[in-house]
């Protein structure tokens, strides 16, 4: 059923100080379709808009465009910057336009929650008071995130990860060869471990220096770190953001730092999917259903410790360039059937598709979870069997 013959259009504010900073979003919803047409995009970068103006300003700016605009969707990307003030107003003004549009809003962070949650980074209020006003809210990691998402409100949570931004890393699908300069490369910051966020510090830069040492210890010259902060004989200094594919390339084996809470449902960083997109061997820490997305051994080598990661890098550097190279084209390829922006960007097309068929009342909220397009998920996983972990609160 076709609810309408005009192109979707879709408001978006998004987590950049201009749209160059967010080229992939921008680029992903602008070539995007829905219903078989093209959408139409508007896009505000709110971190800029907001250094310059001021809050109430940008939210007089977002009603403004709203009505004049008249987009299907309102969408406030990765909406969790400091000082963005309380956006309830704002969106009560917007669903009470004429219009109607969805309010949609993403988290692309990881927060600590609970009774203890002060004592490392809680998720912001404004995020909190966005989720629980909007008509569907996603995030890239669950679990104890999406819990406490629902817990203040939030209805139709829905699991969308990070993925590679080709836009940034221009190139990166290229079989030309690259000279191996590094064996093991991370890249990562080292933080104080005495700061206002104690339980952060001591499980997210703890648990780094303990895989840093270790690695340096054993490898020594084999393992090059990068990143602010370190010292030592194997430290490489900074890289600017863009160049962080062309250096994994360089190396033999590349791993990501373990996840600043080791138990968040699916969790990785945006590092892990632009490692991915290297096409070198991703040694990664496991986190909870993360290999329903991509396959031990095949797509990632996850590891559980320091121990086990010296083990596996070890394993790795045996690898042969050939080997190397029939891996990079095959993850190339992987990637490009479920792990771009795009893919992302219809995930978000489809969840509004869905919600206006079940606010029609052409289908059950049941049968519209099933017409949202998950990407992400190898084609094995049972999806139903799924929503349970990947989506929360689901009203439709």
């Amino acid at each position: 059923m076709i609810l309408s013959e005009m192109a979707m259009k879709v408001l978006m504010l998004s987590q950049a100080w201009q749209i160059a900073d967010q080229p992939d979003y921008d680029v992903s919803f602008r070539n995007a379709s829905s219903e078989g047409k093209r959408v139409e995009l508007l896009n505000i970068p709110f971190r800029g808009y907001v250094k310059k103006y001021g809050c109430e300003a940008f939210y007089n700016e977002v009603v403004r465009a709203n009505n004049e605009f008249k987009p299907d969707l309102v969408f406030f990307q990765f909406f969790h910057s400091i000082g963005l003030g309380d956006p309830m107003a704002c969106v009560q003004s917007i669903k009470g336009s004429t219009h109607r549009p969805l309010v949609f809003g993403s988290l692309g962070d990881l927060f600590d929650t609970g009774v203890l949650r002060f004592l490392g980074r809680p998720i912001p209020h404004h995020t909190l008071r966005l989720a629980a006003c909007s008509d569907a809210f996603f995030s890239t990691s669950m679990g104890d995130m999406s819990d406490w998402l629902v817990k203040n409100g939030a209805q139709n949570v829905v699991f969308l990860p990070n993925a590679f931004c080709p836009m940034h890393f221009p190139g990166w699908d290229s079989e030309d060869e690259t000279d191996k300069e590094y064996g093991i490369v991370m890249l990562c910051s080292n933080a104080k471990l005495l700061s206002r966020f104690p339980i952060r510090a001591f499980n997210n830069t703890f648990r780094r220096r303990c895989v840093v040492n270790r690695l340096a210890a054993h490898f020594g010259a084999d393992f090059s770190i990068f990143g602010r902060g370190w010292n030592g004989r194997t430290e490489h200094g900074t890289i600017p953001f863009k160049e962080q594919v062309n250096l994994y390339r360089k190396g033999r084996v590349v791993i990501d730092a373990p996840a600043p809470i080791i138990n968040a449902t699916y969790y990785s960083s945006d590092r892990a999917f632009f490692m991915l997109g290297s096409g070198r061997p991703l040694v990664h820490f496991h986190t909870p259903r993360f290999e329903k997305m991509l396959r031990p051994n095949e797509h990632v080598f996850y590891v559980n410790d320091a121990k086990e990661a010296e083990r596996i890098c070890e394993k790795l550097l045996k690898l042969s360039d050939d080997y190397l190279h029939e891996r990079h084209r095959k993850i190339v390829a992987f990637i490009k059937e479920g792990h771009l922006i795009d893919h992302r960007i219809d995930t978000i097309i489809s969840v509004a598709e869905a919600i206006k068929r079940v606010r029609c009342g052409s289908v059950s909220p049941e049968s519209a979870l099933g017409m949202v397009r998950m990407w992400h998920f190898l084609p094995e996983v049972n999806l139903r069997e799924e929503y349970e972990y990947a989506v929360a609160n689901w009203n439709g």
